[in-house]
């Protein structure tokens, strides 16, 4: 999934339109659509804002790391071998 599908099923999750989610944001409904079509990618300080208004971990909207239920849970970045030390 790229970054437009994760704008698009985060907007639609979070139960907002275009321009719902554009008023949120402050920016055009036009605009909106720009993203999700992939014609345009929203700058930084906007896909924060998508975040925030969509409840969905910054990490994912941007690059797809992490769960996308914006719970507030741990991200799992990699995993850790445990076991005894022995020398």
């Amino acid at each position: 999934m790229d970054m437009k599908e994760r704008i698009f099923a985060a907007r639609r999750e979070a139960g907002l339109t275009q321009e719902g989610l554009a008023k949120a944001v402050g920016k055009t409904r036009g605009a909106v659509a720009l993203w999700e079509s992939g014609e345009v990618r929203p700058r930084h300080k906007t896909i924060i804002k998508i975040a925030e208004a969509t409840n969905k971990p910054l990490a994912w909207i941007e690059s797809g790391v992490g769960v996308s239920d914006g719970g507030g849970g741990l991200m799992v970045v990699g995993t850790v071998a445990a076991g005894v030390w022995k020398e």
